[in-house]
């Protein structure tokens, strides 16, 4: 038989350490959702896609045939559909 310590699940430093990190990253990734602005609406439209425009958009007055609500609104007009802040949104 081999003089090995056994591990009675006590919390060595080692552990506390990678638990400890394990935590923060935890912490960060929830602060960090929590502290994203998300609209209040997400518009699908009659295709399927997801188009975001609409979120900030709410006002335009369109004319019937450009329902943004049957094709969106970044198939003519580009910028990224999904992008929630208006940088990423118009580029």
């Amino acid at each position: 038989m081999t003089n090995k310590k056994m591990d009675n699940g006590s919390w060595t430093p080692r552990k506390q350490l990678f638990l400890l990190l394990l935590l923060l990253i935890v912490a960060i990734l929830i602060g960090r959702e929590l502290l994203t602005d998300r609209p209040d609406q997400v518009h699908i439209t009659t295709s399927g896609r997801i188009d975001m425009c609409l979120s900030c958009h709410k006002d335009e007055k369109l004319d019937p045939a450009h329902d943004p609500r049957v094709i969106g609104c970044a198939s003519c007009h580009l910028g990224d559909a999904l992008a929630i802040n208006k940088e990423e949104a118009h580029k």
